[in-house]
């Protein structure tokens, strides 16, 4: 499990690079640490054989963990 102030970061980050209008929905979010300390991401949701949006997303919780190792992953839902 990653505290409060990671989930909070990472969430508020996917919610702003949530375009207006846009083709995809996120439904549901796990985060929690993995082996070595790696914050693992999966974004639930995303449709994969239309990938837009996952790009904006995986760069928003790049910048949302800064120096954090992480993994992210983009599922169906």
């Amino acid at each position: 499990m990653v505290g409060a102030p990671i989930t909070k970061r990472v969430l508020q980050a996917l919610a702003d690079a949530h375009p207006e209008g846009g083709e995809f929905a996120v439904t549901r979010v796990d985060i929690h640490r993995g082996w070595g300390g790696v914050v693992n991401v999966t974004i639930f949701g995303l449709d994969p054989a239309r990938p837009s949006g996952g790009r904006e997303l995986r760069d928003a919780v790049e910048r949302s963990l800064g120096s954090e190792r992480f993994r992210v992953r983009l599922e169906a839902p």
